[in-house]
C-alpha cells in the first residue's frame, strides 16, 4: 500500500478514500457495485485518484466527460461504441474494422448490450467513468437512474463512477432512484498542499527553504483560493521572484524578514488580479511586477461574439440592475441618461464585480450586439470557454434552475478587448 502511494503524489493525503475504492473495486471474482458517487470541489484529486487506481489494477473502464454531451443519444452512443472496444476479443484489427453503432434511447441501450452479453463473460469488470455527471440531470429523468441500474439491467459486472462537484441531494429527482455508495473527497487543508506541492519541487534551494517560503505563500493566498491547479501555477511563478535577491547576492537565504518584505509589493500585485493571473506570468525585472499573459489585451484569441459576451459579463457585473433600463433603452428619458452617465467610472469599478444571471447578461449582449439571435448552443460554448480560463466564474451552488456568474477579467484587459473590436464600454459602465 505504501509503494501505490508513493507512486502516486497525491494519494497519500487521500488514505480513506484510495482504500474505500480499493474495497469496492479490487476484489477479485467478486460482483461489482452498480454505481458510486464521488464529489467534491474542482482539483480535489477525484477524476486522478479513480483512474489511477483502475490503472494500477489493470482494470477495463472507459471515461467521459458529461460536458461534451449536448443530447442523450451522443452519451448512449459513446457509451455502446467504447464498450464494443473495450470487450472486443479479436485485438486492434477488430477495434479499427469496428463500424459504430447508433442508440436512440435507453431501452435500445439497454437491449443492445444485453445482447453483447451472450457472446463476453459476465464475470468481467468495466467501468463507466462519467466526469461532470451533474449535466446528466438536463438529459431527462430516466438517464440518471437507469444509468445507476445499468449492470442489474444488463446483467453485466458494469460500475458506473460518477463524479460531480455537486452533493447527492441535488440529484434527486421526483421519480426517485435507488442511492449510490457516496464517497467524499474533502478541500485539501493548507498542510496538504504544502506536502504536494513540495512533491514537485525541483529547484537548486534545499526543501526547508521552499516550505519556509510555502507557509508565508498561503498564509496570504490561501483565503483567496484553494484551487491547487491555480495555486501551484501562482507558487512556481513567484517563488522566482522571491529566489531573486538572493541569486544577486542583495539579501541572505536565511533573512527571511526582508526576502518577505522584499515579495510583499508583489504578492498585493497579484491578488488584485484575480484568477486571471493563474495563467498569467510575472516579469522577469526585480523592480516590477507586470502580466504578459496569454489572455491580456488584444492577445486574447476570441471570436467577435465570445468578446462581446466578455463585454456584457463585465457591464452585468458591475453595473446595477437597476440602471440597465436606462443606459441600454432607446426609449430612455435623455435626462435619465445624462444623470446616469454623470456618475463615476472609477467608483463603479473600485466597487468591485457582482454576480449576475445569465438572462441577464443575454438581455445586455444582444442590446450591445445588434445581431440576429444566436443558436443557444453556440452561445452556451462561449460561455463555457469563458469559464475554462477564468474570465468567468460560477456563483452559487444553484447552477442548473437559476444560474448565476461572476465577471472576473480587469478593467485594462477589458479595455483592451473592447478597443479590438471598436466598441467603447466606459461609457455604459455606471454606479
Amino acid at each position: 500500500m505504501t509503494s501505490m502511494y508513493a507512486k502516486y503524489g497525491m494519494n497519500p493525503d487521500r488514505v480513506v478514500q484510495i482504500e474505500t475504492l480499493i474495497d469496492l473495486i479490487s476484489k477479485p471474482n467478486e460482483m461489482l457495485p452498480s454505481s458510486i458517487f464521488i464529489y467534491g470541489h474542482s482539483c480535489s484529486g477525484k477524476s486522478y485518484v479513480v483512474t489511477s487506481l483502475l490503472e494500477e489494477f489493470q482494470l477495463s473502464y472507459v471515461r467521459f466527460n458529461c460536458i461534451e454531451f449536448f443530447s442523450v443519444k451522443v452519451l448512449l452512443e459513446s457509451i455502446l461504441n467504447k464498450y464494443s472496444e473495450s470487450s472486443s476479443t479479436r485485438g486492434k484489427r477488430n477495434k479499427e474494422n469496428h463500424m459504430p453503432e447508433t442508440c436512440e434511447n435507453m431501452m435500445e441501450l439497454v437491449n443492445k448490450l444485453k445482447n453483447k452479453a451472450q457472446d463476453v463473460d459476465k464475470r468481467k469488470k468495466l467501468f463507466i467513468v462519467l466526469e461532470r455527471s451533474e449535466r446528466i440531470r438536463e438529459m431527462g429523468e430516466v438517464v440518471l437512474p437507469a444509468l445507476l441500474r445499468l449492470s442489474e439491467l444488463t446483467g453485466l459486472n458494469i460500475c458506473t463512477i460518477c463524479l460531480s462537484e455537486v452533493v447527492w441531494e441535488k440529484f434527486y429527482t421526483k421519480m426517485g432512484h435507488s442511492d449510490p455508495i457516496t464517497l467524499h473527497f474533502p478541500q485539501y487543508n493548507k498542510d496538504e498542499i504544502i506536502n504536494i506541492l513540495c512533491q514537485s519541487h525541483n529547484s537548486k534551494y534545499s526543501l526547508g527553504f521552499y516550505k519556509s517560503y510555502l507557509n508565508m505563500f498561503l498564509s496570504t493566498f490561501y483565503r483567496v483560493t484553494r484551487n491547487l491547479l491555480n495555486i501551484k501555477s501562482l507558487a512556481e511563478k513567484i517563488f522566482i521572484d522571491y529566489c531573486r535577491p538572493i541569486e544577486s547576492g542583495e539579501i541572505k537565504m536565511n533573512d527571511v524578514s526582508s526576502l518577505w518584505r522584499y515579495i510583499v509589493p508583489r504578492l498585493k500585485f497579484v491578488l488584485q488580479q484575480g484568477h486571471t493571473l493563474a495563467s498569467g506570468q510575472l516579469s522577469n525585472q526585480p523592480g516590477q511586477a507586470v502580466i504578459t499573459s496569454s489572455l491580456s489585451g488584444t492577445k486574447l484569441n476570441l471570436p467577435y461574439h465570445s468578446k462581446m459576451l466578455l463585454m456584457a459579463a463585465y457591464l452585468a457585473s458591475h453595473n446595477s440592475s437597476k440602471t440597465d433600463r436606462i443606459v441600454f433603452s432607446r426609449r430612455a428619458n435623455k435626462k435619465k441618461r445624462r444623470k446616469v452617465e454623470s456618475l463615476s467610472v472609477k467608483q463603479t469599478i473600485m466597487s468591485g464585480p457582482k454576480p449576475f444571471s445569465f438572462d441577464r447578461m443575454m438581455a445586455i449582449f444582444y442590446c450591445i450586439n445588434e445581431c440576429e439571435k444566436l443558436h443557444s448552443s453556440l452561445l452556451m460554448s462561449q460561455v463555457s470557454y469563458l469559464l475554462s480560463v477564468h474570465l468567468l466564474d460560477t456563483f452559487g451552488d444553484d447552477m442548473l434552475n437559476e444560474p448565476k456568474y461572476i465577471c472576473t477579467a480587469n478593467f485594462d484587459m477589458v479595455c483592451d478587448v473592447s478597443r479590438s473590436i471598436n466598441f467603447n464600454i466606459v461609457k455604459l459602465l455606471h454606479s
